[in-house]
């Protein structure tokens, strides 16, 4: 049934709406949890109520009355939710190592059961070392002082994990170390929250809400472990109404772990990642990134000779041992942790202009970690550098950088590859403004640029193919071994034969693509900016192209 906008009244569902609202927010308050929490949350209350007596079904639960049996609620009754457990962190594993150089057990959260996962007895707990939901049947409570494991304790406390209790401290109970914890998460949303009223910006991301599930990602989780995590599917609820309130549902691997994630830093590690990827494309590239700030000058004025839009600069030292001198607000943008680190280091925290550093240096037990972070992602967005020239990341770039040195070198390249791509027909141009036929999947297609050892300038045209399903043929062509090329020069030399090598150009274009796929052409195809563009031929990127020139050669 439907209701009409700001009737709700007309939805004879909306007063066990209402009531299961109540109940999540009053459950939220007495445990104290964090508004991040409320999903979870309202799962169980959801859960809880589907187990209970209901008055408007004659006193059944609502599963009897939908079964026909009485559904059990053992479930519900050895813990309560949120409640501190200890859970098992290798399930299943009965050769643990002795002595063990860290605990058996982890500290979590009980967040109900587990539904679709495991028996009836397997239960949702949510880690307060590294805030990741786990299913697990092995558990146990942790609120009782005479059973604690301190070890436990003392690695979600935010210990190393090395297992090792500092003796000189009195232990401390699991309840104290998720209230502490509570703490600390609360006061970084509060902290969160004010820098983004204080300074606003406008962020646009590359892609829509519905194009995210199915990707994957590579995942750093906060005890430094990396998994493959796969973007499940959108959280459809009233807060999906504004793009940057929309949740989204992660599988982290083979281990049965779940994760949230908003829409905002779902985009920016996708996006991280495929500007990785983008760089590895690209062959024999070395990067010049700063290594540190040596100094810095200021205050400035509009009239000082080196101004540059900030009242102070900072000196940073290059890879290549270049110093050159950038605004403090703009390097603040990009690297506010270096930043922070710096201020600190030369008592600039208390100074105008280096005030809003104070929040990034307060936070020292993160401080290292996240530096080295920031150095990892100014390595891969630092300026690249082949045979003496810089070479540009994207479209854009390669316009900025061609323009400063007075030259069309790159644009050249690029119409060196189109006029290869449209020699094989690799497009198929449906017109303007056209939607995809049916079947067909929206991608997007790159540049990606090299500096040949000859100095050419090559441009080479890359398909996203990571936007696409896996396909369950194989998609890989066969590579020849250097054990059987060495084979085949020895029997040449012993035949007296002439051993010949040769380079096909744009060999995967010599090949028809059984990927359904498509995209809009951008400004660097030049007329046919807007077009939809079907793409027939093997291109470079797409997941299937190497198996498919594998079939034509052989």
């Amino acid at each position: 049934m439907r209701s009409e906008p700001y009737h709700q009244h007309q939805n004879p569902a909306e007063r066990k709406i209402q009531d299961i609202k109540r109940v999540v927010n009053g459950l939220l308050d007495r445990t104290g949890a964090r508004p991040s929490e409320w999903l979870l949350c309202a799962l169980f209350v959801i859960d809880l109520f589907n187990h209970l007596s209901q008055d408007s079904l004659d006193g059944m639960p609502a599963l009897q009355k939908v079964s026909g049996q009485v559904p059990d609620t053992s479930q519900y009754l050895a813990y309560t939710w949120r409640q501190p457990v200890y859970y098992s962190a290798k399930p299943g594993d009965d050769k643990k190592q002795f002595p063990g150089a860290k605990s058996g057990e982890r500290l979590g959260l009980w967040m109900g059961p587990a539904r679709d996962v495991g028996d009836v007895l397997t239960y949702w707990i949510l880690d307060v070392g590294t805030d990741v939901l786990v299913a697990r049947s092995e558990l146990r409570p942790a609120d009782d002082r005479k059973t604690q494991n301190l070890r436990a304790n003392a690695t979600a406390d935010g210990d190393s994990g090395s297992g090792e209790v500092d003796a000189s401290q009195p232990p401390r109970q699991a309840v104290e170390v998720v209230q502490s914890l509570n703490e600390v998460w609360t006061r970084n949303r509060e902290e969160e929250v004010a820098d983004a009223t204080e300074n606003p910006e406008p962020v646009f991301r590359r892609f829509a809400p519905d194009e995210l599930p199915g990707m994957t990602f590579l995942r750093e989780l906060p005890d430094g472990q990396k998994v493959r995590a796969a973007v499940v599917r959108k959280i459809e609820d009233m807060h999906a109404k504004n793009h940057k309130d929309i949740m989204f549902l992660l599988d982290l691997g083979d281990g049965g772990a779940e994760e949230l994630m908003s829409y905002v830093d779902l985009c920016d590690h996708i996006d991280d990642m495929m500007q990785e990827d983008t760089r590895k494309e690209i062959e024999g590239e070395s990067f010049a990134f700063f290594k540190e700030i040596t100094g810095h000058r200021g205050p400035l004025t509009s009239k000082s000779p080196n101004w540059k839009g900030s009242t102070w600069n900072v000196l940073p030292r290059w890879d290549d041992g270049s110093i050159t001198e950038e605004p403090l607000n703009v390097f603040i943008k990009d690297d506010p942790v270096t930043c922070a680190v710096y201020a600190k280091k030369h008592g600039l925290l208390e100074t105008d202009g280096w005030k809003s550093l104070q929040k990034h240096a307060r936070r020292l037990n993160m401080l290292n970690r996240a530096v080295k972070q920031m150095k990892m992602k100014a390595q891969r967005r630092g300026p690249i550098y082949k045979f003496g020239a810089r070479v540009p990341r994207d479209w854009r770039e390669a316009r900025k950088l061609q323009e400063e040195a007075g030259h069309t070198k790159w644009m050249d390249a690029e119409m060196v590859e189109l006029k290869q791509v449209d020699d094989f027909n690799t497009f198929k141009d449906i017109g303007k403004g056209t939607h995809l036929p049916a079947g067909y999947k929206k991608i997007w297609v790159h540049f990606v640029y090299d500096m040949k050892h000859d100095g050419r300038y090559k441009a080479r045209l890359v398909a996203g193919g990571h936007l696409t399903d896996p396909d369950k043929e194989s998609t890989y062509s066969g590579v020849v071994s250097l054990k059987s090329m060495r084979l085949a020069f020895l029997i040449g030399e012993l035949n007296g034969l002439n051993v010949m090598v040769g380079d096909i150009g744009n060999a995967y274009l010599t090949s028809k693509t059984r990927e359904k796929v498509g995209f809009v052409a951008g400004p660097e195809f030049g007329e046919r900016e807007g077009h939809t563009l079907i793409i027939i031929q093997a291109l470079y990127g797409l997941r299937s192209s190497g198996a498919r020139w594998h079939d034509r050669l052989f």
